[in-house]
Parts: structure tokens; C-alpha cells; sequence
């Protein structure tokens, strides 16, 4: 979103950064992640901060600190030795297509106090979203370099 900036603001600074998105207007649509950032919040939770882009060129920032995205690259990024970053405040620099877009996992959960016990039998909706694949493995997507199995044939007597 560009907004127009006051003639009298011209010789300002402006701050710079990327515009957050809502993870559920990435649902289905392909985008392309640039690199992210591992942060703390106050209360010890560490939080992906994603850079990515769409396929029109528009880059943008989503976050995550679920069993989902934020695991997702957390792994990605151990499978690639690039894991040092993590946790650290550091930009990690890296490219990944995602196909897809993000998919969501909508179930319900136990609502608890603020002691952390449950109250009574309610139960609220959580949602967890996932990079999308591509659908297929990595080795089914390539070409075998084995002969396919010769099929047996009986006669019938």
C-alpha cells in the first residue's frame, strides 16, 4: 500500500520495512520467501518473521511462531546447514518457492485460565497454517535409472 506522502514531509526520513500480511490471504496463493528473522516476544516465544513475494512483484512480511510455518523453516533451514541464525536476531538469507501458498488447520482446543488450567468442558478454535509442497517427493519428480519391472504373464492351460 502506497499512500502519498505531504509536500511538507518531503525532506523527512521515512520508515522503512515491509507492509505485515494476514496469513489468511496467502491461503492457495504461490509466493516466494526471501529470508526471515527469528525474535523472542517478552514472553520467550520465538517468532518467525518472514520476508517473501508474490508472483506480481509485491513483497510483504508474515510471522508465525506455530508447529507449522515456523517449524516448517526451522527445518528447511537445518536440512541446509543454514540453521546458525537461528534464535539469534539475524536475517537468514535464502530462497524457497512455495507453490501453493499456505494451507490452514482449523480444530478446536481446550480453553484454559489464566493459570493455565482448563476451564470446564470449553473448547475454542485454534488454526495452525503450512507452506504448501509442490505434491510430489523429491525423488518421485525425477526420472529412475532403473529398468521397470518386466510383467509376468501366465498362459492359461
Amino acid at each position: 500500500m502506497t499512500n502519498a506522502i505531504p509536500n511538507n514531509w518531503q525532506n523527512d526520513e521515512v520508515l522503512d520495512g515491509l507492509d505485515i500480511l494476514d496469513k489468511q490471504q496467502l491461503i492457495g496463493t504461490p509466493f516466494r520467501i526471501l529470508g526471515c528473522v527469528f525474535q523472542s516476544n517478552n514472553d520467550g516465544i520465538s517468532i518467525c518473521y518472514i520476508d517473501a513475494e508474490r508472483a506480481d512483484g509485491y513483497t510483504f512480511t508474515f510471522l508465525d511462531a506455530s508447529t507449522g510455518v515456523r517449524a516448517q523453516i526451522v527445518s528447511y533451514l537445518t536440512g541446509k546447514g543454514l540453521d546458525a541464525g537461528l534464535d539469534t536476531g539475524e536475517y537468514i538469507d535464502f530462497k524457497l518457492v512455495v507453490p501453493n501458498g499456505l494451507r490452514v488447520s482449523e480444530y478446536e482446543v481446550p480453553q484454559k485460565g489464566p493459570n493455565g488450567q482448563q476451564i470446564g468442558t470449553r473448547t475454542r478454535m485454534a488454526r495452525t497454517y503450512y507452506l504448501t509442497t509442490n505434491g510430489q517427493r523429491g525423488a518421485a519428480g525425477k526420472a529412475s535409472s532403473k529398468p521397470a519391472a518386466q510383467k509376468r504373464t501366465t498362459a492359461a492351460k
